[in-house]
């Protein structure tokens, strides 16, 4: 098994695939499929993508738990049918479809996360059949449409920065003139509040300031095997993972391709787009007040104090120096200071510990105990003005929709 042989012992894996790929693949993409009447549209804008000089494959993971409903059962089975007959048809020599079915799935593990990790652990195991650890495994949705350039610009990126681990990659939720209005503004607040929150983190100064986005990722088939692989959350499964292979460095964020995902309801998972959009159809979208991430920032230029061994929580202030406290920092730096041997070390070390999920702990601490969330329209107009961006038009939703899409979409960030 190559490079992947030790993640496959640990994790007890086969192959799913008989046929082993062709030795020209570099591209293996894996999309979970629930319940998903219309995924032959996102299988088609990959089929009308541009090719990369390279061969791709895709593999489809349909699923549903042993208590789905006999409706849900129902669907997937006819969904399974038609792929099978459509992948037939449309596999060629640029681009193979696989068509991987597991009904009936444990409930206790049935789910998002459990479904991307059979494909991605199925994709990692084909990479290294043909010893290829720097294969290149995209992570994507049954609801979501794709650039055409997306597999061409992200071979590429590839080829001219071998180092990367891997890659978010742009996104804009897609919506018509046919979308509901209520439903319109609920996604249209969903993914400002994604991006404020990415600008938010970057102004603090945090390196990992990434779109964790399940349908919008890219990663190596090595760099996910030194990661444990997916995880089997239910939903959240993108962020968590993602925060592991941030710890890796090299991660680049990709602007050149889209990724378009639906806008549509759902209360199939406890969070995400889909519901997200259900939660607020009918009220304000309420997020992190900006002071939040003012006073993160404090913390973030201590690092230098902390590594020079000065007392620093008496210079920040009181809320976040109780949440340090509650989290034991003075012992945890001293045992990072410890272990390191440059300031580099140190506030690489540092962040692996105070890393997106912490951040998620501190804010929530913050807003439960000292700040107010406040709507998200109000929220990211004053991120802007503290970013000093300048406002030409009238700063309704969509025009800061626009304005966050069009900075982050011109902004080259990395880790």
């Amino acid at each position: 098994m190559a490079f992947a042989s030790a993640y496959a012992q640990r994790k007890g894996l086969t192959p799913l695939i008989n046929t082993p790929p062709a030795t020209t693949t570099a591209l293996i993409a894996v999309i979970p499929c629930y319940n998903e009447p219309d995924i032959i549209y996102t299988l088609e804008s990959l089929l009308a993508c541009e090719k990369p000089p390279c061969k791709s494959e895709i593999l489809v993971v349909i699923n549903h738990a042993e208590n789905s409903s006999a409706e849900i059962k129902k669907q997937n089975n006819q969904t399974y049918q038609q792929l099978i007959k459509w992948s037939k048809e449309f596999s060629n020599n640029d681009i193979f479809f696989h068509i991987l079915y597991f009904p009936d799935i444990n409930k206790q593990f049935a789910g998002a996360g459990y479904a991307r990790r059979l494909g991605m652990d199925e994709a990692a195991l084909r990479f290294s059949q043909i010893d290829k650890p720097k294969g290149i495994i995209l992570s994507m949705d049954a609801d979501t449409l794709y650039s055409k350039n997306y597999l061409l610009q992200i071979f590429q990126h590839y080829q001219q920065h071998p180092e990367t681990n891997g890659t978010s990659n742009h996104f804009e939720h897609l919506y018509n003139d046919q979308t509901d209005k209520a439903q319109l503004f609920a996604v249209m607040r969903y993914e400002l509040h994604l991006r404020y929150y990415i600008e938010g983190l970057r102004l603090t100064g945090f390196p990992a300031a990434f779109h964790t986005i399940g349908s919008a990722f890219t990663v190596t088939a090595n760099a996910y095997c030194k990661a444990g692989g997916m995880n089997i959350r239910k939903a959240g499964e993108d962020f968590y993972f993602m925060n592991k292979i941030f710890k890796q460095g090299n991660f680049f964020e990709l602007n050149n391709v889209t990724a378009f995902p639906s806008s549509r309801c759902s209360n199939r998972v406890p969070f995400g787009t889909g519901k997200a959009v259900e939660q607020h159809l009918k009220n304000d979208f309420m997020t992190y007040h900006p002071g939040g991430f003012t006073r993160l920032k404090t913390v973030f230029d201590e690092i230098p104090s902390m590594y020079n061994k000065e007392l620093f929580l008496s210079r920040i202030d009181h809320a976040t120096a109780n949440f340090m406290q509650q989290q034991n920092a003075i012992e945890k730096i001293a045992e990072i200071r410890a272990n390191t041997a440059s300031a580099k070390a140190f506030k690489k070390r540092f962040f692996a510990w105070f890393d997106g999920l912490m951040i998620i702990h501190y804010l929530n601490d913050l807003h439960r105990n000292t700040l107010n969330k406040i709507k998200i329209e109000d929220a990211s107009l004053e991120l802007l003005m503290r970013l000093k961006k300048n406002i030409t038009g009238t700063p309704d939703t969509l025009y800061l929709l626009k304005l966050y899409r069009d900075i982050q979409s011109a902004s080259k960030y990395r880790l």
